[in-house]
């Protein structure tokens, strides 16, 4: 991104509306660093200096999983650098496999950086539901939000492993 306060929307919208996972794919390479890592509710990808390529694993599993995503944004807001920013957004997809629609509002928290090439790319993702009891303040079980802390990055892990078998096989479509 040359102007992330212009562009940020535009590249989310990129990343999770398109229908063909190797469009999000594309986009996730074009606008990621390669050491970007997502953490998300329900799971956890660990920061490595090779994220870009596990995280569009990830994407591509969520394109498996769900079809037909929009977005609608609340409000934008960045810091005076220009390198954190934090969408309030409504997320509408449909489940693939399950034929049920869901709207989910969250925050999505984006750390960018600038690269070499003066272009600013997403080093960071988290998103925050409120159902994660860690960061919604809600650890009222002792070592519970440890243990879905665990379990999160586990699933992070598997899920990047499946979507790049999938990627690499093209199996479920583009």
């Amino acid at each position: 991104m040359d102007d992330p306060v212009k562009e940020l929307p535009e590249v989310v919208r990129k990343i999770t509306e398109p229908y063909a996972a190797t469009e999000i794919v594309r986009n996730v390479d074009k606008y990621f660093t390669d050491d970007a890592y997502l953490l998300y509710p329900l799971i956890n990808q660990p920061h490595t200096k090779n994220g870009k390529a596990r995280l569009m694993g990830i994407y591509k599993l969520f394109r498996v999983l769900t079809i037909n995503n929009r977005i609608e944004f609340h409000a934008v807001m960045f810091s005076e650098d220009r390198l954190q920013a934090t969408l309030e957004l409504t997320e509408t997809l449909q489940g693939r496999f399950i034929p049920i629609w869901f709207r989910l509002r969250f925050l999505s928290r984006v750390d960018l950086r600038k690269e070499s090439d003066g272009k600013y790319r997403i080093c960071k993702q988290e998103d925050n539901y409120p159902n994660d009891l860690e960061r919604a303040g809600l650890d009222f079980v002792p070592g519970l939000a440890s243990f879905l802390a665990i379990w999160k990055l586990i699933l992070g892990l598997t899920s990047a492993t499946v979507g790049n078998f999938y990627l690499k096989k093209g199996l479920f479509g583009p």
